[in-house]
């Protein structure tokens, strides 16, 4: 079985609320950036890389009216904020050593986004809801069965 494994939110942490909180300290202002910033279509074309980070911050400033600096260093601040979780990082390097590579269509998709998960049903791949690595084990060996070795 073919395991693929989500970045943020799985492996690393994902929280955004810290993140914008540490950049700003009004409320309204963390729910202007959370929304239009972390929560808008260049947040997603940044992660893809197909947007400059300085592109990403001058239209977020433009945007929201934030100071370009406080953006900045919104946008800066997200790579010291993902920490990888050593629990899943574990499951996943037992995963690998377990051997798990058969079939393309053997694969399993592990993500804590409900929208991430229903798209990879919509093709056919089975999913997993990650809450933690210790369900997320249990319910790998359920649904992979005699086919998933975790060692």
């Amino acid at each position: 079985m073919n395991v693929v494994f989500d970045l943020g939110g799985v492996v690393v942490a994902w929280k955004p609320d810290d993140i914008v909180a540490r950049a700003f300290a009004d409320p309204d202002d963390r729910v202007l950036a959370k929304r239009e910033i972390i929560g808008h279509p260049d947040w997603l074309a940044l992660d893809r890389g197909t947007m400059s980070y300085d592109e990403a911050i001058a239209r977020g400033a433009k945007r929201t009216r934030l100071p370009e600096g406080a953006v900045r260093s919104l946008v800066e601040s997200v790579a010291q904020s993902l920490v990888a979780d050593p629990q899943t990082v574990d499951l996943l390097q037992r995963v690998k050593a377990g051997g798990n590579l058969l079939r393309a269509s053997d694969t399993v998709f592990v993500d804590d986004t409900a929208a991430n998960l229903e798209a990879a049903a919509r093709f056919g791949i089975r999913t997993i809801h990650f809450q933690n690595a210790v369900l997320c084990e249990s319910e790998l060996r359920r649904t992979g069965g005699a086919a998933m070795r975790i060692v």
